[in-house]
């Protein structure tokens, strides 16, 4: 399962992938989508509202109550350029749903800043079932 949260609707306007009405919007709502990956394609997960550091730990909440049976070996949490503090916060909350054996934390490549933007925030590990 590999999913993100993302900051901000900016670069995902810049590649063509959102218009430029829902980055507007998306910025005076302060909305932050949940991309998910399933079947090879990202698709919108879910939407979540309000600051991104209280959006990354309700996006912890929503992926342990959707996906709540990973393979507990590992995880990575991946980010790009999201504050050493905020990690923390989510790596101990993903500790405290999971238990996983051990939390690799990476900074995300160049594709996924590139099409994200600073501050995007994404948990992978192997789910037991299917999505």
């Amino acid at each position: 399962m590999a999913s993100f949260v993302v900051n901000t609707l900016e670069y995902l306007h810049k590649g063509g992938r959102c218009s430029g009405i829902e980055r507007l919007g998306a910025t005076i709502l302060k909305l932050h989508p949940v991309l998910l990956l399933k079947e090879g394609n990202i698709t919108v997960y879910k939407k979540l509202r309000g600051k991104i550091k209280d959006v990354y730990i309700d996006y912890i909440d929503i992926l342990h109550k959707n996906f709540p049976e990973p393979e507990k070996e590992f995880a990575f949490l991946t980010h790009s350029g999201c504050s050493e503090e905020y990690v923390e916060q989510v790596k101990a909350r993903i500790q405290e749903l999971y238990n996983f054996k051990n939390i690799y934390v990476t900074v995300a490549g160049s594709t996924i800043t590139s099409h994200c933007g600073k501050g995007t925030l994404g948990l992978l590990f192997i789910n037991k079932t299917k999505i």
